[in-house]
């Protein structure tokens, strides 16, 4: 049976565990790409960085920008009507953009 004031004590320890949970993710992150560069770099390999900004809400198809995208697993251009899943439009974008930066 759950005590009465468990409910308060997780939502707290929840506040705590939040903040930590998102540094633990960072640091995770820089390791994984310190670890890619390094073992990149021994076969004499290098790891490009892109920016990913704004590619969510632009149509890969049309270039149209839509700024309400809501919670919607589904892109659809408000332009060109067409739909595309969201994060396979992202990942259109992010190519698209950044192999213009490489050439």
């Amino acid at each position: 049976m759950e005590k009465p004031d468990s409910r308060a004590r997780s939502r707290k320890n929840a506040r705590f565990t939040l903040p930590a949970a998102w540094a633990m993710m960072a640091q995770f992150h820089f390791k994984i790409k310190t670890l890619l560069k390094y073992k990149m770099g021994r076969i004499g390999r290098r790891v490009v960085e892109f920016e990913e900004e704004y590619t969510p809400k632009i149509c890969s198809s049309c270039g149209g920008i839509k700024n309400d995208l809501g919670g919607s697993s589904m892109y659809k251009c408000s332009f060109c009507h067409v739909v595309h899943g969201r994060d396979v439009n992202a990942v259109k974008n992010i190519f698209h953009k950044n192999t213009q930066m490489l050439c």
